[in-house]
Formats: C-alpha cells, sequence, structure tokens
C-alpha cells in the first residue's frame, strides 16, 4: 500500500510539472536542432520521426545533464516529430523543414503523462494513469499470436488506479495496452 501511494504522489507532483520545465529545444542556423535537458534524475530516450512516422534516430540521454544538437541540413523539406520521454512523460514537439529556409521551426510542445503498468505480484498487474482530461480509456490484453484475451472500457476517468488479475492466463508474453483519446500505449508484460 505504501508503494501505490508514493507512486499517486508521483504521478500527480509530475503532473504539475506538465510541460517538462527542464527541456530546452532551439532551432539554430544550419538545419539545426539543439536539445538540453537539465537536472534529470533518470535517463530519457530522444527520438526523431520523419513525415511517415519512421524512426531517423534514437539518442539516450544521461543524467544530469543532456545537451545534443540535432544537424537535420541533409533532411527534405517537411515536418518531423521529435519525442523525449522522460519518467513517466513524454514530450512531442512538431519540427517543420522549409526549402530555402536555414532555420527549422518548431512547433507547440505536447506533453503527455505515460500509464504505469507494474506486476504487483504472480498473478496480478497494476495499472497507474493520469488521463489528460475527463474521457475513456481503453485497455487491452493481447497474446503473441494478437488474440485480445482481455479488455476493459473504462468511460468518464481522470484517473486511473486499478489492478487486473491475470491468472487465468497461459504462461506467455502479452501486450497490456492502454489506449486515451490521444495515444496508445503498449507495455509488454514478460513471462506471464
Amino acid at each position: 500500500m505504501t508503494t501505490f501511494l508514493v507512486v499517486m504522489s508521483s504521478v500527480l507532483l509530475l503532473a504539475n510539472d506538465n510541460q517538462l520545465s527542464n527541456v530546452t529545444v532551439k532551432a539554430a542556423h544550419g538545419r539545426k536542432v539543439i536539445l538540453s535537458i537539465d537536472e534529470m534524475h533518470s535517463s530519457a530516450m530522444v527520438r526523431l520521426y520523419n513525415n511517415n512516422g519512421e524512426l531517423l534516430t534514437k539518442v539516450k540521454a544521461e543524467a544530469p545533464t543532456f545537451i545534443q544538437q540535432f544537424d537535420l541540413s541533409k533532411l527534405e523539406a517537411g515536418i518531423y516529430r521529435m519525442t523525449i520521454e522522460y519518467g513517466i512523460r513524454e514530450m512531442a514537439l512538431p519540427i517543420t523543414i522549409k526549402a530555402h529556409q536555414s532555420y527549422p521551426e518548431l512547433g507547440e510542445r505536447e506533453v503527455n503523462m505515460k500509464p504505469i503498468v507494474r506486476k504487483a505480484n504472480d498473478q496480478q498487474v497494476d495499472l497507474t494513469f493520469l488521463n489528460e482530461r475527463i474521457g475513456t480509456v481503453l485497455v487491452e490484453i493481447v497474446s503473441p499470436s494478437g488474440r485480445v484475451v482481455f479488455t476493459d472500457k473504462l468511460e468518464h476517468v481522470l484517473r486511473v488506479n486499478k489492478r487486473y488479475d491475470l491468472s487465468k492466463l497461459y504462461p506467455d508474453t502479452y501486450s497490456f495496452i492502454v489506449t486515451t483519446p490521444k495515444k496508445t500505449y503498449t507495455t509488454e508484460l514478460q513471462n506471464w
């Protein structure tokens, strides 16, 4: 019970700092983007995607401070997306490159809270999630063959704190999928 309270207080604390104030992204001459993350308490994962959602690069940002320059000069004109996963938060930033422009245009950052999925014991898993606004959250457990073995539709929720009993599942690796109005998150449940 103590662990649960600590997790929830952490979620609420992080929700207050929803804009990831320790993350700075600047456009620089020559189609470069400079990313800095200060006062990191754990590592972060930075990814850059192209117009089609294909991963172009992935960098692990190590604590306590991270500074990286991304050279986008070889990329074609278009809209790209940089994501930064840090703790239970994920920031997405659109980056527009226009022909004949030396500076990339940075769009408005979007910060989402990621669900926390933790094994409670050998037969149960806990889901903790702070939704951005009241809405529907769909929870699915999918077998390795792609068959949905469990569905839970939670309507009109802002916060989810729920324990799921998986004792009737055969031992295998399952996908625990949480779908919100904005995004779908997948966590692999290994050796269940």
